[in-house]
């Protein structure tokens, strides 16, 4: 979201330069105003507006919508001279900056800029009232809110779709010293096989293997072995039945 800078140029219909005015702009999203006569000095009212200026701008970062950008413009009322009233109001906008800077410190990637003063020229209230002029002595406070991307929403991944890696290419004999284990026979359950194959072991550690063996978990089923006392030919013969379980389509 961009605030339009304020004293641009732009083209009539006949096409001559014309001055965009001031009740052409937007209006701010904050006017510090009520600074005392003929000076630049932040009152104890104006610190507090400054202070809840930079809570709401701390604030809008834990959000998708983040004040990026603050620009400030100084103004005056109508007493004095028009040259000594645009440095008057740029003297204002100055320590206001000065105020704000301080308050947002941590945020580096804040952007905070003064706009050349326009002095008394662009008054918001009467000047002939004593209350007009209160009001027109001010810094307005323009933000730049920039929305962060939206995240885009990845698909989960449907763990059924995924295949498995193919084999190798490298192929290597087989150890002729490592005799394996036969596999169960036809009709006969793995929970029997390792029963019988495996009787030394404890019940739980052989339900364990077995839990394993089924899930593809040959990592799991290596370090289970390894409990179990199995090295060499029977820890190897083990694994072999799992890497074949794990290639074998879920249906």
């Amino acid at each position: 979201m961009y605030v339009p800078l304020s004293g641009s140029i732009g083209d009539d219909e006949a096409g001559k330069p014309t001055r965009v005015t001031l009740a052409m702009r937007p209006k701010p999203y904050l006017s510090l105003n009520r600074f005392d006569f003929d000076n630049s000095s932040l009152t104890k009212r104006l610190h507090s507006m400054v202070e809840a200026l930079s809570k709401a701008v701390m604030r809008s970062w834990a959000t998708s919508q983040p004040v990026t950008a603050i620009r400030l413009i100084g103004h005056t009322d109508s007493t004095g001279t028009e040259k000594y009233n645009i440095g008057l109001g740029d003297r204002r906008a100055h320590a206001v900056e000065e105020a704000l800077r301080k308050k947002l410190s941590g945020l580096d990637r804040m952007k905070i800029t003064v706009e050349p003063s326009p002095g008394e020229s662009e008054p918001r209230a009467d000047n002939g009232t004593r209350e007009g002029r209160a009001i027109n002595r001010r810094v307005e406070a323009f933000v730049t809110i920039t929305p962060r991307p939206t995240p885009s929403k990845k698909k989960p991944v449907n763990l059924w779709d995924v295949k498995p890696l193919p084999d190798s290419v490298i192929r290597t004999k087989p150890n002729p010293y490592i005799q394996p284990i036969p596999g169960p026979r036809p009709g006969q359950s793995l929970s029997d096989w390792l029963e019988k194959k495996l009787n030394r072991l404890p019940s739980w550690l052989r339900t364990r293997m077995r839990d394993a063996i089924l899930d593809g978990a040959c990592g799991t089923l290596g370090m289970l072995a390894e409990q179990g006392g199995l090295t060499g030919p029977e820890k190897e013969a083990v694994q072999s039945l799992c890497r074949a379980a794990a290639k074998t389509p879920i249906r």
